[in-house]
C-alpha cells in the first residue's frame, strides 16, 4: 500500500516540515511500501514551488530510504512542473506523478503527451 499523506501546517498555516519525520515513522510503523506526496490531498495547488521542494525534501530526510517517495509535480505551469520533476530526480525520490493542465486544458492524448 501507499499512503498519500496530508502536508502539514502549524497554526500560523506555515508549511510544518518538522512534522514529516512523525508522519513518516507511523507510515513506517504501519508498513506502508511508500508515501505519495503533494498529491491527492490536494493541498500541492496552495503550496509554493520552493514549498513543494522542501516537503520533498523533508520525506526523503524522514524516509531515510525505509520505503519509496512518490512526488506530485502537477501544476499549471510546464517550466515549474518540470523544476519539479528535476528536483524529485536529484532528491532521489522513486517516482513522480503529474496531472493534466486543468485551466488550458489539453485538446486530446497527442497534445497531453507533448506537454508531460
Amino acid at each position: 500500500m501507499v499512503a498519500a499523506p496530508h502536508s502539514p501546517f502549524d497554526a500560523q498555516d506555515n508549511l510544518n516540515v518538522e512534522a514529516v519525520k512523525t508522519q513518516a515513522d507511523r507510515l513506517f510503523d504501519t508498513g506502508v511500501a511508500g508515501a505519495f506526496i503533494c498529491g491527492t490531498t490536494g493541498e500541492c495547488t496552495s503550496l509554493t514551488t520552493i514549498e513543494r521542494m522542501q516537503l520533498a525534501e523533508a520525506w526523503m530526510a524522514a524516509v531515510d530510504g525505509r520505503f519509496g517517495v512518490i512526488v506530485h509535480v502537477g501544476h499549471t505551469s510546464q517550466k515549474e512542473a518540470s523544476q519539479l520533476a528535476s528536483h524529485a530526480e536529484q532528491i532521489g525520490a522513486a517516482g513522480i506523478a503529474s496531472v493534466a493542465p486543468y485551466y488550458f486544458k489539453p485538446n486530446g492524448p497527442e497534445s497531453l503527451a507533448e506537454w508531460l
